[in-house]
């Protein structure tokens, strides 16, 4: 299950911190399916990042939704893959275009 960014009601900390209030309500099922990719809007490789390595959710890296973020993030977050492969963390990339 592909979780793709969403709105953040003008106040994207309180958002992601209601994401992880209830993300610990899932039922552990939900919890080893669920994955969040980055989206071209409200959630980049910078937001997602943290909030996956806290709750141990894989992340999805979108290419194709990363381009109107800065360049660097997408290289900051491909340099995060040897660390992640190392925490036993799982990683995918998204190469299809909309």
């Amino acid at each position: 299950m592909c979780l793709q960014g969403g709105g953040v009601y003008n106040d994207k900390p309180t958002t992601i911190e209601r994401f992880k209030t209830v993300y610990q309500e899932l039922s552990q099922g939900v919890k080893n399916r669920l994955v969040l990719e980055n989206d071209e809007m409200c959630f980049n490789v910078d937001d997602l990042l943290p909030i996956c390595e806290e709750l141990n959710i894989p992340l999805v890296l979108g290419t194709y939704d990363q381009l109107p973020h800065p360049p660097h993030q997408f290289t900051d977050a491909c340099d995060h893959i040897q660390t992640i492969t190392m925490t036993g963390f799982t990683h995918h990339l998204n190469l299809s275009k909309s």
